[in-house]
């Protein structure tokens, strides 16, 4: 028998607080900015020609720019996810359809002045993670991202 676990999100405030308009005419804040950039990187590297639903941790208007972003992907929030195990096998998939996906997620957002550092990956029945780091030059704009770690369910 399946044992359904909910998806868990985490969000962590920054105390600077600029916001930049996208081309979408949305003003996101820098932890939007940083949220987005870094959901693009994962989306573009990891999700191109993948046809996964993807679950991402978002706010309404950071769903919106990434939706914007990528017309042929389809994007939900993670709230609309379930993890299931089933023989010790994890699947995330939709609550109401059950179509299978993977939860995208942006967590411990770090701010210094004009660069910031992420913690951001996806999970899938396997956590992939990601160590971002960006630089502010007219908006955030990714600098080095490290190579995959890979943790097991």
């Amino acid at each position: 028998m399946a044992t359904i676990i909910s998806v868990a999100l985490v969000f962590l405030g920054c105390s600077q607080q600029s916001k930049t308009t996208t081309n979408q005419n949305i003003a996101l804040n820098d932890k939007s900015q940083i949220k987005v950039a870094a959901y693009g990187y994962l989306i573009e590297k990891e999700f191109n020609r993948s046809t996964n639903t993807l679950f991402v941790s978002a706010d309404k208007d950071e769903l919106g720019v990434i939706s914007a972003k990528f017309p042929n992907h389809r994007i939900k929030p993670a709230t609309q996810a379930e993890i299931t195990t089933d023989n010790r096998i994890h699947r995330v998939q939709d609550k109401i359809s059950k179509e299978e996906g993977v939860v995208l997620e942006v967590k411990q957002i770090e701010i210094k002045g004009q660069k910031a550092e992420a913690f951001a990956g996806y999970f899938s029945g396997a956590g992939i993670t990601f160590n971002f780091a960006f630089k502010r030059d007219n908006g955030w704009h990714i600098e080095t991202v490290s190579p995959p770690m890979i943790s097991d369910p």
